[in-house]
């Protein structure tokens, strides 16, 4: 299981549900190799960064199910969470060389899926996250006569047919 948290910019994830835009703040989890694509948002204005954590192992794949089950794939974990700066800790510790035992590891992956949970149960939506990403655009735009659904459905990256469904 790979947890990819953007920190900056605006990234993608893309299935066979859809295209999200993934914000920071926003996540993605998935097996990989899979069936979707990632990568770089080319509307986006400024460059994306990303931190990501790959899990293995038998009780990853049960956590996985928990959590995609629950939330889905693409996960809003709020910018100014702390879910962000728990991932660089883990990251940066394990690239530089400098990672603790095996047993402390284990509890700060541990402490990461209970803040991820934490932070999706207190900031859950009972919309799915492009709805959501919709909502946010039309509360940024509310006092631009000229932003309608066909521009909403642009700066989504899916057709007007796909937008409607989603609010339904």
């Amino acid at each position: 299981m790979t947890i990819q948290f953007t920190l900056g910019g605006m990234g993608f994830y893309q299935d066979a549900r859809g295209r999200t835009l993934l914000p920071a703040g926003w996540a993605f989890v998935a097996i990989i190799p899979g069936d979707f694509e990632y990568g770089f948002a080319p509307q986006s204005t400024r460059p994306y960064e990303l931190v990501f954590v790959s899990l293995h192992g038998p009780e990853v794949t049960a956590w996985y199910d928990r959590l995609t089950a629950s939330f889905g794939h693409v996960l809003n974990l709020g910018a100014d969470e702390r879910v962000g700066p728990m991932m660089l800790a883990i990251a940066h510790a394990l690239e530089t060389g400098r990672q603790p035992d095996r047993y402390v590891l284990s509890g700060q992956i541990y402490q990461l899926l209970m803040e991820i949970y934490s932070s999706l149960t207190r900031t859950r939506l009972s919309t799915s996250p492009r709805v959501t990403r919709a909502m946010q655009l039309i509360t940024a735009h509310a006092a631009d006569a000229g932003f309608g659904i066909p521009r909403l459905a642009r700066e989504m990256d899916c057709s007007r047919e796909h937008l409607t469904q989603l609010f339904s």
